[in-house]
């Protein structure tokens, strides 16, 4: 049979407007994902949008340019179009999009019809809940149509792919023919003369205390030509505080770790507050004294305010907890994680950032025996290591590629925040408290003191609400903070000094833990709503389980799944007794208030939950809230270790 394939299959919807120009399509030749070169393997074999991809790629923001647009026989909108570079006007993508606009609300149909905007750009930044799905890749002879569109002088050999969006209810939304231009490879990361990675990955400490096994490292680190030097006990891949704390744990036990972060350092991220059990963590790392040293608000509480402005009693966690843990922080993000990175280096852990791990490589059995990356840019290089550490937060490098998400079913908030300077802060011990202040419909706002008098404010509710009368965060956000008097007296005297973010706060967790040769952390295994701020100790937690369990299965030169299953129970209730506690939160009939006043001797058991004390039997607890609160679930079954059959050699869950 002919390998090329017509327009009908692979170039659809592309080929309707070949045919509205009289033109013919051109012939493509099916590819396997794996069989395209780079860098267009790494651009196009992905389940991702293809514009913050390719905005990541060429370091810059896409805008859209339309070349012409019609309604299909179906009804759905189409139109023929480029991405294009913002900072350069370079054409970067060319293709045809099909969208069925009965799938969107009238404000989203207004922003795609406008056609100002890539659909992926609205997508994200309209909240609206969506993933993709590869239907083929391919390669094709540049035409004059494609010649005109990018710029090129001449017939090439170009690459594309077919993709369907999907909404959270599994409907089509859309189908996409992309097309990229000639792309070259980014220039690769230089290497010293000794074949050794430069600046991170010769960022050894001397005076650590394993000051003789860096040096016995450095004289075999990284030699890409050599694989074989390039073996490592424990591969990490992400460098938040799930990975670096997992790096530095290992490292301080003597292994042999590298950790792959595709930013450069410092960057945003959300997820600013603590609570005081990440201090244990903190701690065992040396991360103890470098928070105290920091400029990060001091926090000694947490407080919940109704619509009409009153607020509790502060929970203030030195009434419960006789330590200096007691007290946490409120962190920039940017700072702390940086911070803790620099930590996991000290502590003899190789951390290189600027790159981006593409794939896993895999033995004949199925084991993950290493990576796949690309630094800076450059083509990928393979390293080794008996356990690969997916710290990717929530990119969840291996749920998306395994298709392992299952979202939990009640919890589908959004979330929208900026920053302000000048809010209004609370005197004494409460300056530096998180407040949660109440919404419509079980709504909420954060406000949380950072360093430099700036405040950031978020707002996290239902879609359908935030949503009622119209899709512009900035409008929603002034909306919402009429809706809470103690908010709203709080920011009047601040001026906003950042954009309106928007992000989903859908909370799912990972079908497994791990799989041979493979283990899940962080975000990257699973995420809960962040209404009490247990996101960063989960991180931390889970990344210090993790390495134990890591450097015990190294000692037994066992690496499969099993050797996972204590580590993924452990996660999994801890998980589970904030997801009880969040589930009662927005639960219509449930108060703090009232658990407590009922059963005051159980306010210990709440602030315990509060401050992160999750690994202990809070069945007590729970049965009371029961009495207020008609919706707590029951544990999900999901989320242990991929085990394979000892008889049939079929994949089963240790749960």
């Amino acid at each position: 049979m002919d390998p090329d394939v017509t327009h009908h299959e692979l170039l659809f919807p592309l080929d309707a407007f070949y045919s509205e120009a009289g033109l013919p399509a051109p012939r493509c030749v099916r590819l396997d994902g794996p069989a395209m070169p780079e860098p267009y393997r790494s651009l196009l074999v992905h389940t991702q949008d293809m514009t913050p991809t390719l905005e990541a790629h060429h370091g810059g923001r896409i805008s859209l340019k339309l070349f012409n647009k019609h309604i299909d026989e179906d009804g759905w909108f189409c139109r023929r179009v480029a991405l294009v570079l913002d900072e350069t006007g370079r054409h970067v993508e060319f293709g045809a999009i099909r969208i069925d606009l009965s799938q969107f609300s009238p404000e989203a149909q207004k922003h795609i019809t406008e056609c100002h905007r890539p659909l992926g750009t609205i997508l994200n930044e309209d909240g609206i809940a969506h993933y993709g799905r590869p239907a083929g890749f391919f390669r094709v002879q540049s035409d004059p149509l494609i010649n005109e569109t990018l710029g090129l002088k001449e017939t090439q050999e170009l690459f594309g792919r077919r993709n369907i969006l999907y909404s959270d209810k599994d409907q089509p939304l859309a189908e996409v023919v992309e097309i990229l231009p000639p792309v070259a490879p980014k220039p690769a990361a230089k290497v010293n003369g000794n074949g050794q990675l430069a600046d991170e990955a010769l960022s050894l400490n001397d005076n650590s205390e394993h000051t003789s096994r860096d040096k016995r490292e450095g004289e075999s680190l990284m030699k890409p030509s050599r694989s074989a030097d390039q073996q490592y006990d424990a591969i990490i891949i992400g460098g938040g505080p799930a990975g670096t704390t997992a790096a530095a744990t290992l490292a301080m036990k003597g292994r042999r770790v590298i950790l792959f972060e595709k930013e450069k350092f410092p960057r945003y991220h959300i997820g600013e507050s603590l609570i005081p059990h990440t201090y244990w963590t903190l701690e065992r790392i040396g991360m103890i004294p470098k928070m105290k040293a920091s400029a990060f608000p001091k926090k000694y509480s947490v407080q919940f305010v109704r619509q009409d402005g009153k607020a509790s009693v502060p929970f203030y966690f030195h009434t419960h907890m006789q330590h200096e843990a007691a007290q946490t922080w409120q962190v920039l993000r940017a700072d702390f994680d940086q911070m803790l990175m620099e930590n996991a280096r000290e502590k003899g852990a190789v951390c290189i950032e600027q790159a981006a791990v593409k794939e896993l490589i895999h033995d004949e059995a199925g084991t993950v025996i290493g990576v796949r990356v690309s630094q800076q840019g450059g083509p990928p290089q393979e390293y080794f290591a008996p356990i690969t550490i997916d710290a990717t937060g929530r990119d969840a490098f291996s749920i998306v590629r395994e298709d392992w998400r299952e979202r939990d079913p009640c919890l589908n908030k959004i979330a929208i925040w900026t920053y302000y300077k000048g809010a209004v802060r609370d005197p004494g011990l409460d300056e530096g408290a998180t407040t949660v202040a109440y919404v419509q419909d079980k709504g909420w706002f954060w406000y949380i003191p950072l360093p430099d008098d700036v405040v950031s404010v978020g707002v996290v509710a239902e879609k359908d609400y935030l949503h009622r009368n119209g899709k512009d965060p900035e409008a929603i956000f002034k909306a919402e903070i009429e809706e809470n008097l103690w908010i709203k007296e709080h920011v009047t005297p601040g001026t906003v000094i950042d954009r309106y973010r928007v992000t989903n706060e859908f909370s799912y967790r990972s079908r497994y833990c791990a799989r041979d040769g493979l283990v899940l952390i962080g975000d990257a295994f699973g995420f809960l709503d962040p209404v009490f701020s247990s996101g960063v100790f989960l991180a931390l937690r889970s990344g210090e389980l993790a390495a134990d369990a890591v450097d015990t299965a190294l000692d037994a030169g066992d690496v499969s799944a099993g050797m996972f299953e204590e580590y993924g129970r452990q996660v999994k209730y801890g998980i589970e007794s904030m997801r009880k506690l969040v589930y009662a939160f927005y639960d219509p009939d449930f108060s703090f208030a009232h658990v407590i006043r009922k059963y005051p001797h159980l306010r210990g058991d709440l602030t315990d939950c509060l401050i992160g004390d999750l690994f202990r039997d809070f069945t007590e607890l729970f049965d009371a809230v029961k009495d207020f609160a008609t919706t707590i679930p029951e544990p999900l079954a999901h989320g242990g270790p991929l085990v394979k059959g000892a008889v049939s050699g079929q994949p089963s869950v240790v749960s």
